[in-house]
């Protein structure tokens, strides 16, 4: 029962073998070997109960040895927090969809030790850096759809103006959610799961379909102020005017981002 907290098998079941630094185990083990070599582990809980000063006095003296500073904290000898190592099997970095179930776990087992931790232990706190950009994570994916429920409107809007012709602007606009579409649901078929980069893409792709589609948009208006009576004529002439500059625009952002494939950073892989 002493070490239930670090033998527990959700404990072991969710971490590698051997990588739970337990510290009471070891500063069992150095009082038996250090200060009082008949003392057992029992007598010493014991101690814990009838001495407590004498124990957080060796206690404190242990925590002055080898690496447990980290570990232990007293100020002016009086036991401030203790922590707990591990080392889950968890790989960092994964998605949201994969590691938030496992982390509501470990705060299950973080909730259950607690309350049946004598008074006095049972202020916990369980943390780690995934632990705390996951609310950043689920921030960001929400404010992507935010961001969309903005944006498209915005796009709209935009187009209405830019072309002043309401069936040009609705055509152009459907053509955007189209592309958002695209791009989230390839997304979904590769197998990926929204993300911090994904959804920046997400929001990106609204700026930068928008671009293309009220230039063509605008340009085939002009087109029909032009003279240029049927559609296909308006398009031709919007293709051949605005078609080299949308491809330019195409290959210059499409080669930006082709070259960032090349760099170490972890968001362009």
């Amino acid at each position: 029962e002493r070490f239930e907290g670090c033998t527990d098998p959700i404990t072991n079941l969710l971490t590698f073998p051997d990588s739970v630094v337990c510290i009471l185990e070891d500063f069992y083990d150095w009082y038996g070997n250090e200060v009082d070599n008949s003392t057992n582990a029992t007598d010493l809980q014991l101690l814990g109960d009838t001495d407590p000063t004498l124990w957080n006095q060796a206690f404190e003296n242990f925590s002055y040895t080898a690496d447990y500073s980290r570990y232990v904290g007293f100020i002016n000898s009086e036991l401030k927090y203790v922590s707990i190592e591990v080392r889950t099997t968890l790989i960092n970095n994964q998605p949201t969809r994969i590691k938030e179930p496992i982390f509501d776990y470990l705060y299950d087992f973080e909730d259950d030790q607690a309350a049946q931790a004598p008074v006095g232990l049972q202020e916990t706190l369980q943390t780690t850096f995934d632990m705390v950009f996951l609310d950043t994570e689920l921030g960001i994916i929400s404010g992507l759809f935010n961001g969309l429920s903005l944006s498209l409107p915005s796009a709209y809007i935009v187009l209405l103006y830019g072309t002043n012709n309401f069936y040009l602007a609705t055509f152009a606009f459907f053509s955007i959610v189209g592309i958002v579409a695209c791009v989230l649901g390839s997304i979904y078929f590769v197998g990926w799961t929204l993300g911090v980069a994904e959804a920046i893409a997400a929001i990106m792709v609204v700026g930068l379909s928008v671009d293309y589609c009220v230039h063509l948009g605008h340009m085939y208006a002009v087109a029909g102020e032009e003279g240029f009576e049927k559609r296909q004529e308006r398009f031709q002439i919007a293709a051949k005017r605005m078609g080299p500059t949308v491809l330019a625009g195409f290959v210059t952002t499409g080669g930006s981002a082709a070259v960032m494939f090349l760099c170490q950073i972890s968001f362009f892989q």
